[in-house]
C-alpha cells in the first residue's frame, strides 16, 4: 500500500510497528518470529513491486532506477485486471 500511496507510508509504518508490538506483548509470537515476518513481508512487497514495474503494470521504472506508481493507478489496475480475466 505504501508503494501506491507514498504519502501514507509513515502512517502505515506506525501501524505495522504497533501490530508487531501487540504480538510481542500478548505473547502470541517470539521476537524472532516478528522480525522474520517483517523481513519476509518487506522483501516480498519489494519483489512484487519490481515484478509489476518491469511489466509496466501500475508502476514505472525511471532511468535512474527509481520505481514509481503511475499517476492513474486505478485505471492501470483495471486494465491489468481486464487482461488477466479468462475469455
Amino acid at each position: 500500500m505504501a508503494a501506491v500511496w507514498p504519502r501514507a507510508r509513515g502512517a502505515m509504518i506506525v501501524y505495522a510497528v504497533l501490530i508487531a508490538i501487540s504480538r510481542l506483548v500478548l505473547l502470541a509470537h517470539h521476537p524472532s518470529d516478528v522480525v522474520a515476518g517483517a523481513t519476509i513481508g518487506v522483501v516480498g512487497a519489494m519483489a512484487v513491486r519490481y515484478w509489476f514495474a518491469a511489466r509496466r503494470l501500475g508502476f514505472a521504472i525511471h532511468r535512474d532506477g527509481e520505481i514509481v506508481p503511475f499517476r492513474r493507478v486505478f485505471g492501470g489496475l483495471k486494465r491489468v485486471a481486464g487482461k488477466a480475466s479468462a475469455p
